[in-house]
């Protein structure tokens, strides 16, 4: 029975899914509690009094694997919030190395004034010496020159050590002054401070500036270790050497000391012989190098010192600005999350701003513009939508842009001065839709170039050529592409400006022979039939002229004037006409005056004719 039931649970817990194990966090929870489950079904199932206890005995301890699984889970959770905390640890980090320096900046500068000082006098000393040896190199026994040498060497020792010291001093006031610049630094962060990208670059010079003090330190620690090691091995050939000394005197003072009367030692020292005069100098010159060399061991353990509490400022530099480097990757990582989310705004509302004004562009527009009208209204729609583009970005960097202003400010005159014209076009451009004097569909003259308005870009206007060769308001199809800065420099003349009717004139010469009264009497009664459509709607529109310009004309009626000429009667038949439709206007004149005099007889057109008159004969 037991077999079976254990065969069951195993076939259970094998059926069971299982998430892989770089899944779910909790996947172990998981398991464990389809183990219990299971391992409760089966026991539910037990009859046998025995047997339910030990299934008992087997739930409950599966009761524990799950709870210590939950616990697990919950420790992990623990360690993976506090890794994620990494900011408090950051700043906590950055804290502690500033508060482990020394900030007082008084006592170490008055020692590096010390010791300046010392330096000074020390090499003041040296180079007096160094008058001496040079003034009595002659007169001086081996001895003299030897200790002479021995003095020079020790106050070279003492220099070093000084400068050592010094050195030592000046990186604990730089040490301080850093660490409070970093410590003002670290108090000073601002999270509810606008994040710009002057701010975000800042930092990354942040970061590079103390990797760069970093690699200074590195740098100056591995020097400074290498000297460490040259000033160990001379204090330990320097103590190795005063031990022999030691041991030299001893011998020397051995010899001296006579211990059995009558020896020959003993008269050679009552004697004073050569042999004792010269153990003597011996004896001395040992103890002399051993004054000397206990001087000399004083100064190198003076160096051994500095160069300790050296490293020592070296490591804590080190440290400092390894941690500075650590908070403000991490103040530029927050900053650049920052940053991200705000400049989202503006982006979404420069999309907004697109998507509003491709609706109005292809939906609204069509259906209160037609044909040029619904062309000049895109494209002004496209210049406001730029325009609003641009003061949404303004707005939003603004700071960025204060940062720039000055740079701005020189390239933006050395840009006007090199690329003036440009300059002058946009400002053409802008005058020409500030003022409405001319746009799209006018018929206008520029420099002599007449064309019908076609697109007013930022920089040129580009216009439908007319006339030229064809003698007639008709189009060549030839565009003409005319900069903008002409508002400034040309006269432009526009065919449509305030009411689109204009003035026109067609001469027509009539010989001597014919009626002028007639003719006069004709002309009039054909401008006023084939123009009294035109006038009248000139007529109407002359109040446009006083209300544009506070003058109105109210003389809109057929004109004729008459002119003595060489080959006839000039009469000048004035009218009006749409603009666009000048040529056909006059030729329907032409053409009914043309039936008219066809029909007549009293009226002729005049041409070149020659006439020859006889000379009488006398």
């Amino acid at each position: 029975m037991m077999r079976r039931i254990s065969t069951a649970i195993i076939f259970l817990l094998t059926c069971c899914p299982r998430l892989p194990a770089n899944e779910e966090t909790d996947h172990r929870v998981r398991q464990a509690q389809e183990e219990l489950d299971v391992l409760t079904r089966v026991a539910e199932t037990v009859t046998n009094q025995v047997e339910r206890a030990n299934w008992d005995k087997r739930v409950k301890l599966a009761e524990k694997t799950l709870a210590h699984a939950k616990r697990l889970v919950a420790l992990e959770q623990k360690q993976k919030n506090f890794a994620s905390s990494r900011e408090m640890s950051v700043h906590e980090d950055l804290q502690q190395v500033v508060a482990s320096i020394e900030t007082d900046t008084d006592n170490p500068k008055r020692r590096i004034a010390e010791h300046n000082a010392r330096i000074r006098d020390l090499k003041n000393k040296r180079a007096a010496l160094e008058r001496t040896i040079a003034a009595g190199t002659g007169d001086r026994t081996y001895a003299e020159r030897v200790q002479l040498d021995g003095c020079i060497q020790n106050i070279d020792a003492e220099i070093l050590a000084n400068m050592l010291r010094r050195d030592a001093d000046d990186l604990g006031v730089r040490l301080a002054t850093e660490a409070q610049r970093i410590d003002e630094m670290r108090r000073s962060v601002d999270v509810t401070k606008r994040i710009t990208i002057r701010t975000l670059l800042q930092k990354k010079e942040a970061i590079a500036f103390a990797k760069r003090n970093v690699e200074e330190f590195t740098l100056q620690r591995d020097k400074l270790e290498s000297h460490e090691q040259e000033t160990a091995t001379s204090l330990a050939l320097a103590s190795e050497r005063f031990a022999q000394l030691d041991e030299e005197i001893k011998l020397l003072g051995d010899q001296l000391q006579l211990e059995r009367p009558g020896s020959i030692l003993k008269r050679l020292w009552k004697s004073d012989s050569p042999q004792v005069r010269r153990l003597r100098e011996m004896q001395e010159r040992a103890r002399s190098e051993k004054t000397l060399l206990a001087v000399r061991v004083k100064h190198l353990e003076a160096q051994a010192l500095a160069l300790n509490l050296h490293l020592g400022l070296v490591d804590q530099g080190i440290e400092l600005f390894h941690c500075e480097k650590r908070f403000t990757a991490h103040e530029l990582s927050v900053a650049r999350g920052r940053y991200l989310r705000y400049i989202t705004a503006p982006f979404l509302i420069v999309l907004l701003l697109v998507l509003v004004y491709k609706f109005i562009s292809h939906i609204i527009f069509p259906r209160i513009f037609k044909q040029d009208h619904l062309f000049v209204a895109r494209r002004l729609g496209t210049y406001t939508l730029m325009l609003l583009i641009a003061l949404v970005l303004t707005v939003s960097f603004l700071e960025d842009l204060k940062a720039i202003a000055t740079v701005m400010g020189i390239v933006g005159a050395a840009i006007v001065i090199a690329l003036q014209d440009l300059c002058s076009a946009f400002a053409g451009w802008f005058v020409i839709i500030a003022s409405g004097k001319m746009k799209v569909g006018d018929r206008v003259e520029i420099d002599g170039h007449r064309g019908d308005v076609i697109d007013i870009q930022i920089l040129r206007t580009v216009l439908l050529e007319l006339n030229n060769w064809l003698g007639v308001d008709e189009p060549t199809d030839r565009t003409i592409v005319i900069p903008n800065n002409f508002v400034f420099k040309s006269h432009v003349f526009n065919y449509s400006n305030v009411h689109p009717y204009i003035w026109g004139k067609v001469d027509i010469i009539l010989t001597f022979e014919s009626d002028p009264v007639a003719a006069k009497e004709l002309f009039t009664k054909i401008l006023e039939e084939e123009t009294k459509e035109e006038f009248e709607k000139a007529q109407e529109a002359g109040p446009m002229m006083e209300e544009r310009y506070g003058k109105r004309r109210t003389d809109y009626k057929p004109k004729i004037h008459t002119v003595v000429a060489d080959s006839g009667l000039v009469f000048s038949l004035h009218y009006v006409s749409h603009y666009t439709r000048f040529a056909e206007t006059r030729d329907k004149i032409m053409e009914r005056c043309a039936k008219e005099f066809y029909l007549r007889e009293d009226l002729q057109f005049a041409y070149p004719t020659e006439r020859h008159i006889p000379t009488p004969t006398t």
